[in-house]
């Protein structure tokens, strides 16, 4: 009797503890996941090759990683941000009803988009070696990478045709 007792008791102290823990690595886990468009946006202006991180690396650790590729391919896009189109995006997706926080990531997502344009047109960096400085006060009071995130995410249409490649040309006999 003692020993289930001890047992029960035993499991009310580590269970919270737990359950704490796994929450915290399945919100870092849905961050991680939900970084990737921005991401992968940035990964082609980064300096360097990516660090590798190797499989059973933590989740923190990856999403540092992430966060750190991202903050680095924004310095590497910084004389190519424009805030025109920022601020344009901002104004008509506020115009359209759109809560402020989320039509403030979609103008950054938009100028975030246009510097990667102006990145792929200028192959030989003339804006960057004519840049004086860095223009920090244009990527600004970006906190939440996410939301820019959602907002690079490619929209689906619910009512997509499907490819020729899953139409069979056959009919079937009934």
């Amino acid at each position: 009797m003692a020993a289930a007792s001890s047992l029960f008791q035993s499991s009310g102290f580590i269970l919270p503890h737990a359950k704490q823990r796994l929450i915290g690595v399945r919100q870092t886990w849905a961050r991680y996941r939900a970084l990737e468009p921005l991401w992968k946006a940035m990964r082609g202006t980064l300096p360097r090759e990516p660090v590798r991180i190797a499989w059973w690396s933590s989740a923190e650790l990856r999403l540092l990683q992430r966060e750190s590729d991202i903050h680095d391919g924004v310095l590497a896009l910084d004389p190519y941000f424009d805030p025109a189109p920022r601020i344009a995006a901002s104004a008509r997706a506020r115009s359209c009803g759109t809560p402020p926080e989320q039509a403030s990531a979609i103008g950054t997502a938009t100028m975030v988009t246009a510097a990667l344009q102006a990145r792929a047109e200028d192959p030989d960096g003339d804006i960057v070696s004519s840049a004086r400085a860095y223009q920090q006060d244009t990527f600004t009071g970006l906190t939440d990478l996410a939301s820019v995130s959602k907002a690079l995410r490619p929209t689906r249409t619910p009512k997509t045709p499907l490819p020729a490649l899953f139409q069979h040309p056959r009919r079937f006999p009934r």
